[in-house]
């Protein structure tokens, strides 16, 4: 699991108070297809077919101290069978770029007419 540079650069700009115009927030969910490739902070995509992406529920959390964690939640409806391998936060409902990005520690096969509940939690530390 990692942040991306796009992702970085948002965080640091929301923090500093800039336009959200110019770093929108990273409120989207998306799944994909690729079970094999890791990590890599240059990422703006998911690596594999991404199957669907939606707006997410965001809310802050806690890990360590009070509010540390942005957790970023959403319910699929699974439309056909597929398998997810990797989870992915964008800044749009289409194209947009890429905040976050995990390769699954197992694959999920999916059915159609199933509900693929992610939560994804990017928790800020020093």
């Amino acid at each position: 699991m990692g942040v991306t540079v796009k992702g970085k650069q948002a965080l640091a700009c929301r923090l500093g108070g800039l336009s959200d115009v110019t770093y929108p927030a990273m409120k989207y969910l998306a799944y994909g297809s690729d079970t094999a490739t890791a990590f890599a902070k240059a990422q703006n995509a998911l690596v594999g077919t991404e199957h669907d992406r939606q707006l997410a529920t965001v809310a802050a959390a806690t890990t360590t101290d009070t509010n540390d964690t942005c957790q970023i939640s959403y319910s699929f409806s699974v439309a056909s069978a597929v398998t997810s391998g990797e989870i992915g936060v964008f800044d749009a409902g289409a194209a947009g770029n890429m905040g976050a990005r995990t390769l699954l520690s197992s694959s999920k096969t999916l059915s159609a007419g199933s509900t693929y509940a992610v939560v994804y939690k990017i928790i800020v530390s020093a």
